[in-house]
């Protein structure tokens, strides 16, 4: 007999925690959420927009629309010197969706603490990205206030 609740993945609840964290970071007086990608699948099969960065966003400025895309990645913490942000394959996706989107896409990344309230936040520019790990004392250039919101300059395509 089947149950009528099935047991939570502790990994998945930790990354949609995550994600609604960076999500309350987008006013959304300025921010509209286009897609929020559901990463369902079963026996192998998904849509393709699994593979897409998990939140595509757009900023909207005096009657303009300005794309984005964010990855979100949350690790409870560093092994060693080095923070894998991503999984082999994952950040060349990310690129190739930037290029043919046409617009910036970013990883959050959130280090420590609880994935709803993590210690530490940073921000990674993927087309700034080599390979899909990086050494902690690269880390400091990307790091975000955990306290204040996102802002997207639509000018230099950055996002801080």
């Amino acid at each position: 007999e089947d149950s009528e609740t099935e047991l939570i993945d502790v990994n998945q609840k930790a990354g949609l925690d995550f994600e609604k964290f960076v999500v309350q970071k987008f006013d959304k007086k300025y921010f509209k959420i286009r897609n929020w990608a559901g990463d369902k699948f079963v026996d192998g099969r998904y849509a393709d927009t699994t593979t897409q960065p998990d939140i595509q966003l757009s900023l909207i400025l005096r009657g303009q629309s300005y794309p984005l895309a964010v990855e979100c990645k949350w690790r409870s913490e560093p092994n060693g010197n080095f923070i894998r942000f991503a999984k082999d394959g994952q950040l060349e996706r990310y690129k190739a969706f930037a290029q043919q989107e046409n617009y910036p896409v970013f990883i959050a990344l959130g280090i420590g603490g609880k994935p709803s309230s993590p210690a530490e936040l940073y921000i990674l520019p993927i087309q700034e990205l080599k390979k899909p790990i990086l050494h902690k004392a690269g880390l400091g250039k990307y790091r975000k206030k955990i306290d204040s919101d996102f802002f997207f300059d639509q000018e230099s395509n950055n996002l801080r």
